[in-house]
């Protein structure tokens, strides 16, 4: 039970870091995830226990986040960067692996030459995903991401196989150069032959699913989501880099998806995976982080005990090595800098041209930033953490693990660092945006809402059947909340959902005000009212998005339409007796009674048929006390609304139900398929405004890209998969 309690903790830390960063982009989720992570371990009584096993943190965790950036990788740019991805996912890390462990030997030299690079290759991998939070909205040199992207998901890969070499040579006190790059030559290699060979049989696999089980997505879903554990298990069962092969067999993966159309033709596999994989991986990635703080109280204070070097003595070290990795990473840049420029070279025209001007095109950046840019955003998280927490206790030899608790030390002050210096130096040397878009993603989605609502507004619907005027007045209520929310979005600042409420309610009293005058030559005066009444509870269930109000409010309207309901059927039923009917209920009533009886049951004959006439009488005058109530409705919201947003919104909404309320209450409508109808219509006109504004270069092809991703998601869940056939 303590540990789903410490997962469900660990859950909404993650949540919270997440919601933190919203308030403030410039500072990473991971970040706030380390620190309430710190922050949740002196909360006393909390039943928090976690014990680490490091197998299973790797094939549970990092395999499976490891392939879905595999799997979500681009990779036209992963072989149009191929040569600076691998030069950095390799020839970095194993230069880091000298260079930095020479320098940890320097400064630590009771640590041993094997142990020191242990942690060099504990922090040689890197993680793009801090680094895109931190640089959300930046301008960075074209192609950088691209590399760091790819950079990422490689040596994490060639890092950890650093790692368990030079593990080895601690544990054995044995080392060989010759015998390590054989070994890392045997291990990298045969986990990507392996990779490559299951990964096509698993895609195969993967292809019969959804060939013979086209109707049951959820195995196509659930064998992906298990790939990269099986994946990870049998790799390293067989003595081969598992996760270099989870890594390989991601890449299978995706380029199967590009190849074979059909696998993305079935929206629901397609939309479930990514969605699926999506949340795993965004909740994999936040408990590392979290786990992270909750493990450095723990590493400090048994720093603080042990005293293996001093702790202060223990941040100078932390710190030089950081500065260290990022001078590698800088002069590693700086001296392969033309190799990370391939995009200058990708046709015979643009390689003349430099060769002629024997000048390279470097845009906004010099050799030295774009060097700077990429050594700040060598920010370390996930794997280095996760490699950091898989050194044993002790050795083969029964001996204690040279300083563990000093690298776990350093190791998790480089992972902090990293962060805050790249949070605090990034801002400063990367250029922002030269020209602002004209079009965020948020205001394009208003632009577009708006187009759309606008031409269904300019639609006459008066002569459209009752389910077709329901169908308009749902979906225009819809755009304009989503129109709404987009424009919040923008902005970061949410109005007062009650506004269209607390002007629905100025309008309720004027038209209150104004019905008597308006019905006082109509003898259904009372039922008119009674009914109005009704319409204008129903109204504001439109503009009551609050749980507790808005299901009192359908309370009230339940009571109010029971009475009336219970008091009109009784009357249609004897109004659609016969005449017949009347007879035979008079034979058979006894001659003593028969005198009251029939008083009684013409009394009741001539009730029905004058409430049937008010009924009548109701629904003829329906549509000249709708105009009226509408024109009060419009002259209340010109004068007491100088919200424009507020204004459209109430109008539009008055506007449409007026059509509808009452032939609600009076029949049982059902308009499900001409809503869905409408809202296919509304995706279409949305899509077309949006490939309109790329044709004429408003918007960039990736906002595009996005925007239509996310409308074919909507398209996609307007018609929802049948669980039961009908």
């Amino acid at each position: 039970m303590e540990i789903l309690t410490t997962l469900g903790i660990f859950v909404i830390i993650v949540i919270l870091g997440s919601f933190l960063n919203n308030l403030f982009p410039r500072i990473p989720a991971a970040l706030f995830q380390i620190i309430l992570g710190a922050a949740v371990t002196f909360i006393p009584n909390l039943p928090l226990h976690f014990e680490f096993e490091s197998e299973m943190f790797m094939m549970l965790v990092i395999a499976p986040l490891l392939f879905t950036d595999g799997f979500n990788a681009s990779l036209k740019n992963i072989w149009l960067y191929k040569r600076p991805i691998i030069y950095m996912a390799i020839f970095l890390v194993l230069v880091t692996v000298i260079v930095v462990g020479s320098i940890i030997h320097l400064l630590l030299p009771m640590i041993p030459w094997a142990a020191c690079f242990v942690l060099a290759a504990i922090l040689s991998p890197t993680d793009a995903v801090a680094v895109k939070s931190i640089t959300k909205g930046m301008k960075l040199p074209k192609g950088l991401m691209a590399i760091l992207e790819g950079e990422s998901l490689l040596n994490d890969a060639s890092g950890l196989v650093s790692f368990n070499i030079a593990l080895a040579a601690v544990l054995t006190n044995t080392f060989s150069v010759t015998n390590a790059s054989y070994k890392f030559l045997v291990v990298a290699g045969g986990g990507a032959i392996f990779g490559l060979i299951i990964g096509i049989a698993f895609s195969y696999i993967k292809f019969t699913f959804l060939t013979k089980f086209a109707d049951e997505s959820n195995i196509l879903v659930i064998f992906q989501l298990i790939t990269p554990v099986i994946v990870f298990y049998l790799a390293e069962h067989i003595g081969v880099s598992g996760i270099v092969a989870v890594v390989i067999t991601a890449l299978v993966y995706n380029y199967q998806r590009k190849l074979q159309l059909l696998t993305i033709v079935s929206s629901d596999a397609a939309v479930t995976i990514d969605s699926t994989q999506q949340i795993a991986s965004y909740v994999l990635n936040g408990l590392v982080f979290t786990f992270l703080g909750y493990l450095l109280p723990e590493i400090y204070h048994t720093m603080f005990n042990n005293r293996e070097i001093d702790i202060v003595y223990g941040f100078i070290i932390s710190l030089v090595i950081v500065l260290g990795l990022m001078i590698v990473r800088l002069g590693f840049v700086y001296f392969y800098y033309i190799s990370f420029q391939p995009h200058l070279f990708t046709t015979a025209r643009k390689t003349a041209k430099i060769i002629l001007n024997r000048k390279l095109d470097k845009g906004d950046y010099s050799r030295f930033s774009y060097s700077l840019i990429a050594s700040l955003c060598g920010i370390h998280g996930t794997v280095t953490l996760a490699t950091a927490l898989m050194i044993p206790v002790v050795t083969s030899t029964g001996d204690n693990f040279p300083l563990r608790n000093t690298i776990l030390f350093i190791a998790s002050n480089v992972v902090l660092l990293s962060i805050v210096i790249g949070t605090i130096a990034l801002p400063l040397v990367v250029k922002g945006e030269d020209e602002e878009k004209e079009y965020t993603q948020y205001s394009l989605r208003e632009k577009t809402l708006e187009g759309t609502l606008e031409e269904l507004k300019e639609r006459d619907i008066s002569k459209k059947s009752i389910e077709e005027k329901l169908a308009y007045a749902f979906e225009i209520k819809i755009l304009h909340e989503l129109k709404v929310y987009f424009k919040n979005m923008q902005t970061g600042r949410f109005k007062n959902a009650n506004e269209p409420l607390s002007l629905h309610k100025k309008i309720m009293k004027a038209q209150d005000k104004a019905l008597p005058e308006i019905l006082k030559d109509n003898p259904n005066i009372e039922q008119i009212l009674e009914i109005s009444k009704i319409m204008q509870l129903r109204k504001s269930l439109l503009f009551t998005y609050s749980m507790p109000k808005n299901l009192l409010l359908n309370l009230r309207i339940y009571v109010k339409e029971s009475n009336l309901k219970r008091r009109l059927t009784r009357h249609l039923v004897a109004k659609d007796l016969t005449p017949e009917f009347y007879e035979k209920l008079r034979e058979k009533v006894p001659k003593r009674r028969k005198g009251n009886f029939v008083n009684k049951l013409d009394e009741i004959k001539q009730r029905a048929e004058a409430s049937s006439s008010q009924i009548q009488a109701i629904i003829d005058c329906s549509p000249t006390v709708r105009d009226a109530l509408l024109d009060i409705a419009y002259k209340v919201i010109d004068e007491k609304c100088s919200d424009e947003n507020t204004a459209e919104f109430v109008k539009d909404i008055y506007r449409y139900y007026s059509f509808t309320l009452f032939e609600v209450f009076l029949e049982d409508i059902d308009f499900e398929e001409e809503l869905k109808e409408l809202q296919m219509e509304a995706v279409r006109l949305l899509k077309y405004r949006i490939l309109t504004m790329r044709k004429l270069n408003y918007i960039s092809l990736e906002d595009s890209y996005t925007a239509l991703r996310d409308l074919n998601f909507s398209e996609s869940i307007i018609f929802p998969r049948e669980t039961e056939e009908e």
